[in-house]
């Protein structure tokens, strides 16, 4: 529903087996229109890394560090949290996809001899989506009363009075159009 709080963890983790620092490493996540008032929850690492970076929220768009880039040495996991708050602008049983984004090089600092993700066994780059989808609107139909005393339930007969309840359940957000028809 509109003005909920959805928590995103994104979890970078070099791997044990590598044999070298990830450098000029930059995280991004770039939010979907559809989350509003991105917040930094906290950026925590798992041992190696003094001081843990600092994360940037402007706008929609993350960034770890908040400023650069910065190595990760081999074993190392950096862990991300982040809220958003859904916007009224969602729409009913709507599909939000957030990517993360994650690049490096093999190198410190600029060097055209560099492995730095442009492609092929150059791809020093990785992207994570994590999806949600929105409410849906829901309908409930249900026979309260019939005139009749003798006719048990649904069973009725010609000529009796039949009365129905509709529920209708809308999520908390903006619906451009509504009909029901019974």
């Amino acid at each position: 529903d509109a003005g909920e709080v959805i928590t995103y963890q994104i979890v970078i983790e070099h791997d044990a087996l590598c044999e070298i620092e990830a450098k000029d490493v930059l995280i991004t996540d770039t939010f979907p229109s559809q989350l509003i008032s991105v917040t930094v929850e906290s950026v925590d690492a798992s041992s190696g890394i003094a001081p843990v970076p600092a994360a940037d929220a402007t706008g929609n768009t993350v960034t770890v560090p908040a400023a650069g880039t910065l190595d990760i040495p081999v074993g190392e996991v950096i862990t991300l949290t982040v809220s958003a708050v859904v916007d009224l602008s969602i729409l009913p049983s709507e599909i939000v996809t957030n990517t993360a984004e994650v690049t490096w090089t093999s190198l410190e600092g600029p060097n055209d001899d560099e492995r730095d993700g442009n492609g092929g066994i150059d791809d020093y780059e990785e992207t994570d989506d994590a999806s949600f989808t929105s409410d849906a609107p829901a309908l409930n139909k249900a026979l309260v009363d019939t005139s009749a005393a003798h006719t048990p339930g649904a069973n009725v007969t010609i000529g009796e009075i039949i009365t129905y309840s509709i529920d209708v359940t809308l999520p908390e957000t903006t619906i451009p159009s509504i009909v029901i028809t019974d």
